[in-house]
């Protein structure tokens, strides 16, 4: 996908409405680190997350899709003293994140998408 700044690696997660119960799909850029694929719920950094980010605090459960590769996933929050690493690069690949950093008061979360072992995306 394509950006201001540049070609993105983009990712489809699907992920259970937490109001509605229904499927719900949203492209969104994605990162690699330490073998964990990173989706960042910056929303352009603005005060409430975006509704994919609660509907996945709902139901972790989800599904991912990398181009035609696809895998039911776990979504989990990356907190704590190794958050730095992630957020450092996260941000040296796109340095937007810092600015939406800077726009709001809240963390901004990064979540990575656990698939099972062997599954390659």
């Amino acid at each position: 996908m394509g950006t201001p700044g540049g070609p993105v690696s983009c990712l489809l997660l699907h992920h259970m409405g937490r109001k509605s119960g229904n499927w719900l799909s949203t492209a969104l850029q994605y990162y690699r680190f330490n073998g964990d694929i990173l989706i960042v719920a910056s929303r352009g950094g603005t005060e409430e997350p975006p509704s994919w980010y609660l509907n996945l605090m709902a139901n972790p459960q989800c599904r991912v899709q990398v181009g035609g590769n696809g895998a039911t996933a776990h979504a989990r929050v990356i907190t704590g003293e190794g958050r730095g690493a992630y957020w450092d690069h996260i941000t040296r690949e796109q340095p937007a994140q810092i600015e939406y950093q800077q726009r709001c008061r809240r963390e901004i979360p990064i979540i990575a998408l656990d698939v099972a072992a062997g599954v390659i995306l």
